[in-house]
């Protein structure tokens, strides 16, 4: 790898991570009957991403625990005026620390994958998951994680050298996310981000 290519890599990472801590301060809203809304700091523990059986999470869940599994469009028809998402739920077997059970914990990915205070976990479902946003808000299947009557979207996108999850309000001029999550490869991708 030469090294502009890390220097670039490095950029987009510092970038990503400033847009993170950025928008985590935006951690609820009063709407105008007094409820407060959930935003991307009260979500961020909620919600995580998924390859294969591998869930990503912030929060610590124990075996036997419920997860929704969502799996998400293309970041780009995000706008579109409809959408179908297929949901599913799948239970956490086991937290994992290894790549024997987690993709994204094989030695070129791992030490990005793991900033923060992600959490690994193997889980069972129904159906076979490639990628996924796994949700995990103790109200069951839902499309509508900020309880604002609406489904919310679900979106996908690659970058460079990862993937980036989200999931945005159900209004479709939203301009922020509710939740954003990255998984590193540790390899080139053609871009399709917005």
């Amino acid at each position: 790898m030469n090294p502009l290519s890390v220097k670039t890599g490095l950029i987009r990472k510092i970038g990503a991570m400033a847009f993170l801590v950025s928008m985590i301060g935006c951690s609820s809203h009063s709407d105008q009957d007094g409820s407060t809304t959930p935003q991307l700091g009260d979500l961020q523990a909620e919600l995580g991403w998924l390859h294969g059986e591998c869930l990503a999470i912030e929060r610590n869940l124990a075996t036997g625990d419920t997860i929704s599994v969502v799996l998400p469009q293309p970041l780009a028809s995000r706008t579109a005026p409809e959408h179908t998402f297929t949901l599913f739920e799948a239970t956490i077997v086991k937290d994992v620390e290894d790549q024997d059970d987690c993709l994204p914990l094989l030695p070129d990915r791992k030490a990005i994958n793991t900033e923060g205070q992600t959490r690994f976990y193997l889980v069972k479902a129904d159906q076979e998951v490639d990628l996924a946003i796994g949700v995990h808000t103790g109200k069951g299947a839902s499309l509508d994680v900020n309880n604002d009557g609406k489904d919310d979207y679900f979106g996908i996108c690659s970058s460079t050298e990862g993937i980036h999850f989200s999931v945005w309000s159900g209004i479709k001029d939203s301009n922020e996310p509710l939740w954003v999550g990255y998984y590193y490869l540790g390899y080139d991708l053609t871009p399709d981000c917005p």
